[in-house]
């Protein structure tokens, strides 16, 4: 294999693994000990602080990176498996107070046959 096409592959495999973890602030990367992390199950981060999140951003399966501190997170719900889909289409906010170094999920709680967003901390 050629040089440049190592060299291809090698930023090509880091252009895709950086994809996954998004940092909303567009600000310097800080150590991951500095920083709050985000995921979530069975939905979907849609905006941050009311900006937009890419739809390429990784769906359930995206991780954000986010300063300590109170944020406004959209959240849509996003549920497929086994034959159901259920998704919502507007964005539910949440205010959330986040702490450095630890790492939270968002997921739908079900109150009948309405949903609603929350956040809790990841015990994993």
């Amino acid at each position: 294999m050629s040089s440049i096409r190592r060299l291809l592959l090698l930023s090509l495999t880091t252009s895709l693994a950086a994809a996954c973890t998004i940092y909303p602030d567009g600000g310097p990367r800080r150590p991951d000990s500095d920083m709050a992390t985000l995921t979530s199950s069975n939905t979907m981060v849609k905006t941050i602080d009311g900006n937009p999140v890419s739809v390429f951003s990784g769906g359930n399966y995206a991780t954000y990176k986010l300063t300590p501190g109170q944020h406004v997170i959209g959240v849509i719900l996003n549920e497929t498996g086994a034959g159901t889909r259920r998704v919502s289409g507007y964005p539910v906010p949440v205010t959330f107070t986040f702490e450095a170094g630890k790492t939270y999920l968002t997921r739908p709680q079900w109150l009948d046959k309405r949903w609603r967003p929350v956040i809790e901390e990841r015990k994993d």
